[in-house]
């Protein structure tokens, strides 16, 4: 009995020390998801007059465009934000910039998701749900791992430059373009699957 009660503890420490090391890993991921969720309670909140709101009324004029259309239009605005990261994340005091950018995003999806619900009410929040939510999914999911990443590429490349080491630079650049490249890359899935949602469904919901 003895023993099974030091196994179960000793499984219990185990557990907590485990558990505790995953969070302190994912610190960063857990605060930009937890700044990307008030940007859009404020977004959201924002909407008082929604015949005032013209940035939600840019994504009602999607249902109209052709599926190629609508792929540039969503991988263009998610690439802006990823090369927004990049590009900050090579400068010595661009770090509070990419803390922003989940705010901003989640700003923007909150004031589309806000508008469409107060416009027209239920079926507002069936097509906010299918064509702005489900793609944002993969396309917040995305930028969030993206901004964690060029953070850490910052406090790295200070390092190098302390260093000073050519080819420790190099190699470090060539790493920072390749990361960024294949997250430019998987966000071409969220605007496929954006533009697939707006073909095959907008014509079945009336707003």
């Amino acid at each position: 009995m003895k023993r099974k009660r030091f196994k179960l503890k000793a499984y219990s420490a185990k557990k907590n020390m485990f558990d505790a090391k995953i969070l302190k890993n994912n610190q960063r991921l857990i605060l930009l998801t937890f700044i990307f969720i008030v940007g859009l309670i404020l977004g959201a909140a924002c909407v008082k007059n929604p015949s005032e709101i013209t940035l939600a009324k840019i994504n009602l004029k999607k249902a109209a465009q052709s599926i190629l259309v609508n792929f540039g239009s969503y991988y263009l605005s998610d690439l802006i934000f990823i090369c927004i990261a990049a590009v900050f994340a090579l400068c010595i005091i661009g770090e509070p910039i990419i803390w922003l950018l989940p705010l901003i995003r989640g700003l923007g999806i909150g004031i589309t998701t806000g508008y469409l619900y107060k416009s027209f009410n239920t079926n507002g929040m069936i097509y906010s749900i299918l064509f702005v939510i489900i793609p944002a999914c993969i396309s917040v999911s995305l930028l969030i791992i993206c901004c964690k990443e060029n953070i850490l590429s910052q406090k790295e490349l200070r390092k190098k430059l302390k260093a000073q080491g050519n080819e420790n630079s190099n190699q470090f650049i060539k790493l920072f373009a390749l990361r960024n490249l294949i997250l430019a890359a998987f966000t071409a899935v969220s605007s496929l699957t954006a533009s697939l949602l707006v073909y095959f469904f907008s014509g079945k919901i009336t707003l």
